[in-house]
């Protein structure tokens, strides 16, 4: 059958999702922004940056606001004149199934679905689902926890349409490594390791006042992106326990060497670190869909949020101490989309 992939490159989640589900199908990816005009698609990308990084709080307005019906409405009209190109190459090229990781496409593939008969599946990339991601042109519904699905009965969604604890993982998840076979490709020694990971700003709140002490208990991954004075750091303190990455392709190499991961809770991060069973300790969020993110993950028992260096230091000891708990009984579990038999069939 003749299968497309649609993403949004709006947050590296989506995108990540809709690769991992090209791999296994071999189907048509496409970036739903390629189809706006050139400098929409730039402003568009910038202007999300911008906000997250530096405004959060109008971010937390956006998304909050965006749960009005009439501000939804407004956005999809605008977006069906600014995206008329996308709905032209949906009727010239006729894809049997449309699989897509983020919630712009939907209104757009409605507007086509009844006169092409295209079967929409939808792969919520988040742990909770914001009332944009409920459109009636949807089919099925690929979720990763309960939570998510049951936000979507409440918005009208049939629950037979959802299929909950199901998340797209990079075939590298899917792989088994041999703990000492990794330990010794990073020279470690028998320490555990933490892994700090985060956006390309490579912004990690109190990591600079915790690093000497933490660079003596722990063997250290930091991936430092764009940071440059993170990554002098690194370089002065010369410590073969603290290994500094501009970017890692094979992030489940860390992810499975790391006891503890300190982050943000971007979808792809929970996702990749749950399912590889690891705590979390958080030390900043963007407000919206991360802050549920989080919720979610500390009420289970797998996280925690710091505001403070001395709190960043007792939650990776707490987490470092309950290893051989978390290992044996983790409080969530997701499993890999590659197992459901709708999308087996697709192949």
């Amino acid at each position: 059958m003749k299968t497309l992939i649609i993403y949004a490159s709006l947050g590296e989640g989506h995108k990540k999702a809709a690769f991992a589900l090209k791999d296994f199908l071999g189907a048509e990816c496409l970036d739903l922004l390629d189809f706006y005009p050139p400098l929409f698609k730039k402003l568009q990308q910038d202007i999300y940056l911008y906000i997250t990084q530096k405004i959060p709080f109008l971010w937390e307005s956006a998304f909050n606001i965006s749960k009005s019906k009439t501000v939804r409405f407004a956005v999809e009209k605008a977006n069906a004149i600014l995206l008329a190109g996308f709905i032209a190459y949906l009727r010239e090229n006729k894809p049997e199934i449309i699989i897509a990781t983020h919630f712009f496409p939907l209104p757009l593939i409605s507007l086509i679905k009844k006169e092409t008969g295209v079967k929409v599946i939808v792969v919520v990339t988040d742990m909770r689902s914001h009332p944009i991601w409920a459109h009636q042109c949807a089919d099925n519904y690929i979720t990763p926890t309960q939570a998510a699905g049951e936000d979507l009965i409440k918005q009208g969604i049939s629950r037979d349409k959802i299929t909950a604890g199901y998340v797209a993982l990079r075939q590298g998840f899917l792989q088994e490594i041999p703990q000492d076979a990794l330990r010794r490709n990073f020279s470690l020694d028998s320490r555990p390791a933490i892994l700090f990971m985060s956006s390309a700003t490579g912004n990690f709140p109190f990591l600079e006042k915790s690093l000497d002490v933490l660079s003596k208990k722990f063997n250290i991954f930091i991936i430092y992106g764009k940071n440059n004075r993170l990554k002098n750091l690194i370089e002065r303190m010369n410590k073969p326990s603290v290994k500094g990455f501009v970017f890692y392709e094979n992030i489940w190499e860390l992810i499975r060497l790391s006891t503890v991961i300190i982050a943000k809770p971007g979808g792809l991060t929970t996702f990749e670190g749950v399912f590889c069973k690891k705590p979390f300790v958080f030390t900043h969020f963007i407000p919206g869909q991360e802050k549920e993110n989080m919720d979610l993950l500390i009420a289970a028992g797998a996280a925690r949020y710091v505001r403070s260096a001395p709190q960043l230091l007792d939650a990776i000891d707490y987490f470092c101490g309950k290893q051989k708990e978390l290992n044996e009984h983790y409080p969530l579990e997701f499993k890999d989309i590659r197992q459901i038999d709708f999308l087996q069939s697709k192949k």
